[in-house]
């Protein structure tokens, strides 16, 4: 082989080589950036499930205390209407006996 020859086939592999190289680097760089990519998307939908739950305990909550409210006042209510006894059944009240003196039992003047 003459001297330009091998330089012809040195250089067509350092250019393979290097295209080699940059393919590599920049499917690599492409990776990367996918995986930011990625990586963000899965930050983003946790704090999104993160919130549901979050929304969810407190709408939970929330119901549950205005439930219970509701069923507390009501039996209060309940209680209420049956310990006391309506206007219109209230009897009078027990006569006292009579602490005045009768003609019969007056001391003598």
């Amino acid at each position: 082989m003459s001297n330009t020859a091998i330089k012809r086939t040195v250089s067509g592999r350092l250019v393979k080589v290097a295209a080699a190289i940059a393919t590599a680097a920049i499917a690599l760089g492409l990776c990367m950036v996918s995986n930011d990519n990625v990586s963000a998307a899965i930050k983003e939908r946790r704090v999104e499930r993160l919130n549901a739950q979050i929304e969810s305990v407190y709408t939970t909550d929330y119901q549950q205390m205005m439930d219970d409210q509701l069923t507390s006042e009501r039996d209060a209510k309940e209680r209420k209407s049956t310990t006391s006894t309506p206007r219109s059944t209230r009897t009078a009240p027990t006569p006292r006996p009579c602490t005045c003196t009768s003609p019969r039992t007056r001391p003598p003047r």
